[in-house]
């Protein structure tokens, strides 16, 4: 994952994953969640994070060409 790109949303993205394994399937405990958290940290700063772009032509093409939504596209069109 070192020098991959990502946006920032894969922040929260992230975060609400764990949280919801935590919080609403209790499949982990908060502390396997606080660790897990913690290791995703250490993983994004190896990756480069773009800025969240402002709504653009390009991703809004990309994401009704190919079917998905422009949250999703907004992943295609940095990568």
């Amino acid at each position: 994952m070192k020098g991959q790109y990502t946006i920032g949303l894969a922040v929260y993205e992230l975060g609400n994953a764990v949280w919801k394994e935590c919080f609403i399937h209790k499949t982990i405990t908060k502390t396997q969640a606080e660790e897990i958290i913690d290791t995703l940290s250490q993983l994004l700063e190896l990756m480069i994070i773009l800025p969240i772009v402002k709504p653009t032509k390009a991703i809004m093409s990309r994401a009704l060409d190919l079917g998905i939504t422009y949250y999703d596209a907004s992943y295609v069109y940095v990568s």
